[in-house]
């Protein structure tokens, strides 16, 4: 028994010395040898390393920690890199955006779970041994907190209570030894950021996260994290009473800033005065041009979405005064609805004939589907066209003048946000835009919706040619499909009347052709009002009539 106790150590410190986790030069050796491929590949070579941290030790020693930080800035760039890849291709499909998550979100949960391990072994360890790697292994647990907090944000969610415990754990377990506040020069252990320290990265993750409300799309996300890498350096948590600062939060407690609407006393709180962020969003709204760039650089926002997003930072972070309010009185709602998501097959919902038999709308309903794919997409699966036009049962548990609130299943949630959708209400549709999404719970998603129009009608449209041009009328694309909104007092635009449609058929002074079925006209666009992934708004006039 004894001999082959002898034999499995002795393998063991074999395996063991061509771990890549014995030590940062262990580290650095397969560091080197890592083979020249893209992020993703690289990116499942670190999951499988992090996550068998401590690697073929039992024990976790300041050796194991210190190869983990060098594995950990090598790939901080490939991080960074996917990060960039999915704020820019998150609506390519699902696909797409599914695998670049998991490909960060996966490795983040990796190393937090090797960062703490490392923490809960160094803290209980000799002090003399682990003092000079816990405050770094502090500042890198706290920066994958802010990820993952991240990470959360693109897919609309949010932190439950337990994740902010932790949170404020952290910063309360390096601020108790006076650790919070200092700075630590990472950039010897090949990380990006130079100088950072517990505390700015606590600030940093509590500052993203009042982006929590579900109303920011992911490269929204993404500017706002990568700004406030530049912005929160001046600022520092402070002590009650807290004199001058504007937001507060309690280290006791399971949520994050707060406003400081009056002097507060209780718990263990902290407060932090947010003026110079606002500053530097205001500064940035000052400087940024009137009108659009033809291009934009890599991981900008072109300059009038910026605008409109510092309009709401400026609200977040700034005065009391500039914070927002619904705009019309909420009442509380409970029913269910029948809801369709997307452009294309909200347009063949709003069409069914109501006075048919259950049996025979679903019939002409397919009739209506099958005329529908052939002219918008004739390799479709009429099936899932079908689905899709039928919608799901949402439930409409808010709703006020403007919008209402809905919470769906979340396989039948809107993939983004500014997705157009349509619900029944009585025996008309409602138009609506999606707005806000929260993910509440796993298999649900709260919607907030903007209501834009009551009365709808579904109308064909041709994109326009000369009568005389018959080479460019041969090469004219299919008639398509779009939603007519008429001047009403239940619409939006009660004044003026307006088209929804594909957004690559919709341009401010093109015309086309608007077919009702009883008449032909031809208009043209004067303003496009909104346009988002996949569907156009654009008020019109009517330049003549055809038929």
């Amino acid at each position: 028994m004894a001999e082959r106790k002898l034999r499995e150590r002795l393998s063991s410190w074999r395996r063991s010395l061509a771990d890549p986790l014995r030590n940062a030069k262990a580290a650095n050796r397969w560091i080197a040898g890592l083979p020249v491929v893209e992020a993703l590949q690289l990116q499942r070579e670190a999951l499988d390393l992090v996550s068998s941290f401590p690697g073929g030790h039992r024990t976790i020693a300041p050796t194991q920690a210190e190869a983990l930080m060098r594995i950990d800035a090598r790939f901080e760039p490939i991080i960074s890199q996917l990060t960039a890849q999915y704020s820019a291709n998150y609506q390519r499909s699902s696909g797409v955006e599914t695998r670049l998550w998991h490909g960060v979100f996966d490795l983040v949960k990796a190393f937090t779970a090797a960062y703490n391990a490392a923490l809960k072994t160094g803290y209980a360890g000799e002090q003399r041994r682990w003092r000079a790697v816990l405050p770094k292994i502090l500042v890198r647990l706290a920066h994958y907190k802010g990820l993952d907090g991240k990470f959360r944000l693109f897919r609309y969610g949010h932190w439950i209570p337990a994740q902010w415990r932790e949170l404020h754990e952290l910063y309360e377990f390096a601020r108790m030894r006076g650790w919070q506040l200092e700075t630590l020069t990472l950039d010897a252990d090949g990380f990006s950021r130079s100088a950072t320290s517990v505390e700015q990265e606590y600030i940093r993750s509590l500052l993203l996260m009042r982006l929590d409300s579900g109303n920011f799309t992911p490269d929204q996300v993404d500017w706002v994290a990568r700004s406030l890498d530049k912005w929160v350096a001046p600022l520092s948590l402070t002590p009650p009473p807290g004199t001058g600062a504007n937001f507060y939060v309690d280290l006791s407690g399971t949520q994050g800033l707060k406003r400081q609407d009056k002097p507060r006393a209780g718990g263990r709180l902290m407060f932090l005065d947010a003026t110079t962020v606002y500053a530097r969003v205001v500064e940035r709204m000052r400087l940024l041009p009137d009108r659009d760039e033809d291009s934009t650089a890599e991981g900008d926002l072109p300059p009038r979405e910026e605008k409109l997003l510092l309009m709401r930072l400026a609200a977040l972070y700034g005065p009391d005064a500039l914070a927002f309010s619904p705009r019309a009185p909420r009442k509380t709602a409970d029913m269910e609805i029948r809801v369709v998501v997307g452009l294309q097959s909200l347009m063949r919902a709003v069409a069914e004939v109501e006075r048919l038999s259950s049996e025979a709308k679903l019939a002409g309903a397919r009739h209506s589907y099958d005329e529908i794919t052939q002219m918008v997409n004739p390799t479709a699966n009429p099936d899932s066209v079908a689905r899709r036009v039928k919608g799901s049962q949402w439930r409409m548990i808010e709703r006020s003048e403007t919008g209402c609130r809905l919470v769906a299943p979340a396989r039948d949630a809107p993939a983004r946000l500014g997705e157009m959708i349509a619900f029944r209400e009585g025996e008309s549709w409602v138009l609506a835009i999606v707005r806000r999404m929260q993910r509440q719970q796993v298999d649900e998603v709260t919607c907030g919706v903007e209501v834009i129009a009551k009365r709808i009608v579904r109308v064909l449209l041709r994109s326009w040619t000369a009568p005389l041009d018959t080479a460019a009328r041969a090469a004219v694309e299919r008639p398509f499909f779009g939603i007519y909104l008429p001047a009403h007092p239940e619409n939006r635009q009660a004044s003026q009347r307006s088209l929804i449609g594909p957004d690559e058929r919709f341009s401010t002074g093109g015309m086309v052709e608007l077919d009702t079925g009883n008449a032909r006209y031809l208009v043209r666009f004067t303003e496009t009002i909104e346009r988002q992934a996949g569907w156009a708004w654009a008020l019109f006039n009517a330049v003549r009539k055809l038929s």
